[in-house]
C-alpha cells in the first residue's frame, strides 16, 4: 500500500483512491495508466527509462514515444492540482520519468514488480479475473477523474445539461482498416468511399464514438490482433474486413463484427459477404445504395437492437456520372494535398451540373472550399463560397444527415474574420456532453486569452474523448496547451507524425523546448511531403531558422505575408504564427509590425503574448507592450460582456 498527498494505491486490489472529507473516493483508471503508475512508485529512487515502460507495460511491443508521452499525460491530470504547484512526475529529459512526490509505504507490504495485463493476441477468452478488472477500467478510464473532481455543469455555464456523476463515456465502435488491393482504381475508390459511408452512418444512427480507420493505420502489425485494438482504443465493438474483387466492376465486403461482452469476451459475429456493383447505370447505383443500407442495418442491428436507421433523406443523387465524380473528389480530399484539393473542386463542379440537387455533392464543396483558406492559405473569398455551399445543403436537406463539420466550419470562419464575440455567443451555451460543440467554445476562449476557461473546455473534450484530436480525419489542435507553454503535454496529443498540420505545431514545440534534432527530423519531413502548401513554407522557414539561415527564414516569409494580402486573409491566429517566425529570426520591426496585424485582426491571447518563448525578442520592447495593452482592453471587453473572469494578470509557468 502507498500513500502519498490526499491519494493510495493498493497494488493487490488494484484500487487508487484520494481521501475525501468523509470518505475515500476511487479513482478508477485504465490499466496501462495504472500499471504506469505503479512502476514509477515502486522505483521512485531513480529515473524510470522509456525503454522499461515499454518493456513492462507494453512487454517490447512496438509503440511510439507519443503514446507514453500520452499515459504521463493522464497521470499528470489525475494526481496534479491546478494551482501551478510541481508535478508529481518529473521528466528527465532524453531518459525517462521519476516519481518525485513523497511516498510512504505500509510495512506489510513488500515491493512487488508491476504485472501488467498480457496482451491477448487472440479472441479466445482471458483470465477471467484480469479480464473483469480490465473491462471494469476500460468503461469507467475516460470519466472517473470528472466524477470525482469536475463540477456537475461545465465552468461559467448556465445550462441545464445532466450533472456530469450521471454521465456515461460513449460506447466506442473500432472501424479496422481494410486493405484495398483490388488492381482496379475505380473499385479502389468505391471501397474507400463504402468505408466512410459505413463509418459516418455508424456515428449518426448509434450516438456512439466511432474510431475511422485513417485513426488505426499507425499500429501496423497490430490491427491483425483484436485484442490489442480492443485495449488501444478501448472499444466495447470491432468491424474487421476484407475486400474480394468478384467480377471487373464489382466486390464482396466481407464482414466480422466483434462484440466485448460483459464477461471480457470478444464475441465474433460473422455478417457474412456485401457485394457492391461500381455503378454504370441507374438500376446499379439504386443497388448500391440499397446493399450499404443492409449492410448497416446488419450491424446496428447487432450492435444495439431495435435501433430504426434513419434515412439520409434527400441527401444523394440519381446520376451515375455525378456519383461516380464525387467519390472521386472524395478520394482526393482524403490526402489533404492542395492540388488534389483544386482538382477535387472540378470534378464536385461538374456533379452538380449534373445534378443540381445533389446535397452531398455540395456538402464535399463546403469541405473542399473550407481547407482551400485553412490549409492551402487560398483566398478568403474561399470562405464565402463555403459558407454558400452549407445554405444551399441546408436548403436540400435540412437535419437529414451528420453535418457538424459545416457547424464547425461557420464558427471558424466567424472567428477567422474578426467576430469572435458572435462566434461565442453562439458557443458559449455548449452542450457539456458534446466534443464538437466544446470544442466551438474551446476556439473563441482561446483566441480570446481565456486560457485557463479553455484549458477546462480542453479537459472536458479529453475526458469524453481521449482521442479526440489524434484521429483523422485531423481538423483541429488542443493548441490551448501550445499557448499555455504545456509542451509535453501538447506532443501528447498531437497525431502520429504525417499530418502536416500538426507536424508544424510539433516541429515548433521541440524547437522550443530545445529538441533541435528532432524538430529538425519532423520539419523535413513536412517538406518532403508538402514543400508548397502552406504548412510546408511554414516548416521551411522554421528549418532555416534552425539552421541559422534567418535571411532564407525572412524571405519564405515574406513571400507569405505578401500572398495573404493579395488574398485578403484576415486569419489573426496564422498571423500570429508569422510573427513567431519573424521574431526567431531577429527580424524585430516585422515582427511587431504584424503582431500589429494580429491584434487588429481578432486574436488577442495578451497572456500568451508575454509568456511566448518564442517571441523573446521583442517582448522588452515598448511598441510590444503598447500592442499587448491594446490586446488586453479587447480582452477585458470580452470579460465583461460574458460574465467571465480576466486572466489578464494570469502569468504563465514555463512546463519543462
Amino acid at each position: 500500500m502507498f500513500k502519498f498527498g490526499p491519494y493510495q494505491l493498493d497494488q493487490h486490489t488494484f484500487r487508487l483512491t484520494k481521501k475525501g472529507i468523509d470518505i475515500d473516493i476511487d479513482i478508477e483508471i485504465e490499466p496501462q495508466v495504472f500499471n504506469t503508475l505503479l512502476l514509477l512508485i515502486e522505483n521512485r529512487e531513480r529515473v524510470v527509462t522509456k525503454g522499461e515502460l515499454l518493456e513492462k507495460i507494453w512487454h517490447g511491443r512496438a509503440v511510439s514515444d507519443q503514446v507514453i508521452t500520452r499515459i504521463i499525460y493522464e497521470l499528470r491530470k489525475i494526481l496534479d492540482e491546478k494551482s501551478g504547484q510541481d508535478s508529481h512526475i518529473r521528466t528527465v529529459r532524453g531518459k525517462g520519468y521519476q516519481f518525485i512526490a513523497e511516498v510512504t509505504e505500509n510495512q506489510q507490504i513488500s515491493h512487488s514488480a508491476v504485472e501488467p495485463s498480457q496482451p491477448a493476441t487472440t479472441p479466445d477468452r482471458p483470465p477471467l479475473r484480469k479480464m473483469i478488472l480490465v473491462l471494469g477500467l476500460v468503461v469507467l478510464a475516460a470519466v472517473s477523474f470528472v466524477l470525482i473532481n469536475q463540477p456537475s455543469q461545465p465552468p461559467n455555464s448556465s445550462n441545464n445539461s445532466s450533472p456530469v456523476s450521471n454521465q456515461k463515456t460513449y460506447p466506442v465502435v473500432a472501424v479496422l482498416p481494410i486493405k484495398v488491393d483490388t488492381g482496379n482504381e475505380e473499385l479502389s475508390i468505391l471501397v474507400q468511399s463504402l468505408i466512410d459511408y459505413l463509418t459516418n452512418q455508424l456515428a449518426v444512427n448509434l450516438n456512439m464514438k466511432v474510431v475511422h480507420p485513417d485513426s488505426l493505420v499507425s499500429m501496423g502489425d497490430e490491427l491483425n490482433d483484436v485484442w490489442a485494438i480492443q485495449k488501444a482504443t478501448r472499444s466495447d465493438f470491432i468491424i474487421q474486413g476484407f475486400i474480394e474483387p468478384v467480377a471487373e466492376q464489382r466486390v464482396n465486403l466481407h464482414l466480422t463484427l466483434y462484440k466485448n461482452n460483459v464477461d471480457g469476451e470478444l464475441i465474433p459475429y460473422q455478417l457474412g459477404a456485401f457485394q457492391f456493383p461500381y455503378p454504370e447505370n441507374v438500376k446499379q447505383l439504386n443497388d448500391l445504395y440499397k446493399q450499404r443500407k443492409v449492410t448497416v442495418r446488419s450491424i446496428i442491428q447487432i450492435i444495439k437492437p431495435g435501433v430504426i436507421v434513419k434515412d439520409n433523406g434527400n441527401t444523394e443523387t440519381d446520376d451515375p456520372e455525378a456519383y461516380r465524380l464525387v467519390i472521386a473528389a472524395h478520394h482526393m480530399l482524403r490526402n489533404d494535398d492542395c492540388e488534389d484539393i483544386q482538382r477535387a473542386e472540378q470534378l464536385l463542379l461538374k456533379a452538380v451540373e449534373r445534378d443540381d440537387e445533389f446535397a452531398y455533392a455540395y456538402y464535399q464543396l463546403f469541405a473542399n472550399y473550407f481547407k482551400r483558406v485553412w490549409l492551402c492559405g487560398d483566398s478568403i473569398e474561399f470562405h464565402q463560397k463555403a459558407l454558400a455551399m452549407a445554405e444551399i445543403v441546408q436548403r436540400l436537406a435540412p437535419n437529414s444527415y451528420n453535418y457538424n463539420p459545416i457547424v464547425r466550419g461557420m464558427n471558424a470562419i466567424l472567428i477567422e474574420s474578426n467576430q469572435v464575440e458572435k462566434a461565442y455567443e453562439l458557443s458559449k451555451d455548449a452542450n457539456w456532453n458534446d466534443t464538437d460543440a466544446i470544442n466551438q467554445k474551446n476556439y473563441a476562449l482561446r483566441y480570446a486569452g481565456f486560457l485557463n476557461v479553455a484549458n477546462q473546455q480542453l479537459d472536458r473534450i479529453l475526458q469524453l474523448d481521449p482521442f479526440y484530436f489524434s484521429e483523422k480525419p485531423i481538423n483541429q489542435a488542443p493548441n490551448t496547451l501550445l499557448y499555455q507553454n504545456h509542451f509535453t503535454e501538447y506532443l501528447g496529443l498531437l497525431a502520429e507524425p504525417g499530418n502536416s498540420y500538426h507536424d508544424y505545431y510539433r516541429g515548433l514545440s521541440l524547437m522550443l523546448t530545445d529538441k533541435t534534432l528532432e524538430a529538425t527530423k519532423i520539419l523535413q519531413g513536412v517538406i518532403e511531403r508538402t514543400p508548397t502548401d502552406l504548412f510546408g513554407r511554414l516548416s521551411q522557414a522554421l528549418l532555416f531558422i534552425l539552421e541559422h539561415d534567418n535571411a532564407g527564414a525572412i524571405k519564405i516569409i515574406d513571400g507569405i505575408v505578401q500572398q495573404r494580402n493579395e488574398k485578403k486573409l484576415t486569419d489573426g491566429e496564422m498571423t500570429y504564427k508569422l510573427v513567431q517566425l519573424y521574431a526567431l529570426a531577429n527580424a524585430h520591426e516585422l515582427a511587431l509590425k504584424n503582431l500589429q496585424i494580429t491584434v487588429d485582426q481578432g486574436f488577442f491571447p495578451m497572456n500568451y503574448f508575454l509568456n511566448d518563448p518564442a517571441l523573446n525578442s521583442i517582448q522588452n520592447i515598448e511598441q510590444f507592450t503598447a500592442i499587448v495593452e491594446q490586446a488586453t482592453q479587447r480582452h477585458e471587453a470580452f470579460a465583461e460582456r460574458f460574465g467571465l473572469e480576466s486572466e489578464s494578470l494570469v502569468d504563465l509557468t514555463l512546463n519543462q
